[in-house]
Parts: C-alpha cells; structure tokens; sequence
C-alpha cells in the first residue's frame, strides 16, 4: 500500500511506510471477523434448512395426505382411511428415516408432496 513518492516527501513517506504495516494490522482483524461471522451463518442456514417443517408445512401435509386418501378410498371399494393414513404417514417417515413426518427437512416439502401426490393405494412404501 505504498503511496507514489513523487507526492510524498522523504519523510512523509518514511511515515507512510512505517503507518502502512500497522494500518494493514489493524484491518485485518475486523476480516477475521467478518470471515468467522460468514462461516457461523453457513452454519445456521444449513441447520435452519435441516428442521422439521414449520406449521404452515405441517398443515399443508395433512391437507395433501387427507386429499390423497379421499381419492384412493373413492377409487378403490372396500379401502379404509385408517389404513391409507397409516400407509401414507409411515411412509414419509420411512422415506427421510425420521420419527413422525413433522421432522421432514424443511428443504424436503416439496419432494414430500410429490410422494404424497404418487401413493397409489398399493400399501406402505408404494414406491419400491
């Protein structure tokens, strides 16, 4: 960060040589910082991303599997709800490998409305 001599005089650039290491020093820290700062945010932002999904997600999946089970059970004579939630519900948490289907991923929603809108009514992990 040397500053042209040809506006400096000898001692002002003497003085801007021995400013400029310090200056340099000074700055550095507050970059340290900020790249710290940056790296807990990756953090955060990839377990915001990894929680379950939030209520309005929650909801959005029971209004999508009480749809799918409405269409099976009119399709197919003599289905049962009860066994249509169950297939449905514990497939989600067979597929992302979670305790309930509130613990979907939150980046998961929309692939899990897509496994929803796919059950075809042939039973728990339809899709193998």
């Amino acid at each position: 960060m040397s500053v042209p001599a040809t506006r400096l005089t000898g001692l002002q650039q003497s003085i801007a040589d021995a400013l400029t290491p310090i200056i340099e020093q000074y700055l550095s820290e507050p970059r340290k910082q900020i790249v710290a700062i940056e790296g807990r945010m990756d953090i955060i932002e990839h377990k915001f991303d990894q929680e379950g999904l939030s209520r309005s997600q929650h909801r959005a999946i029971q209004k999508a599997v009480s749809t799918k089970v409405q269409e099976i059970c009119r399709e197919m004579p003599g289905a049962t709800p009860p066994k249509h939630f169950a297939n449905v519900y514990g497939s989600l948490k067979d597929w992302y490998d979670v305790g309930s289907y509130m613990d979907i991923p939150k980046d998961k929603f929309m692939h899990a409305l897509q496994l929803i809108s796919k059950y075809d009514g042939s039973g728990r992990n339809w899709w193998k």
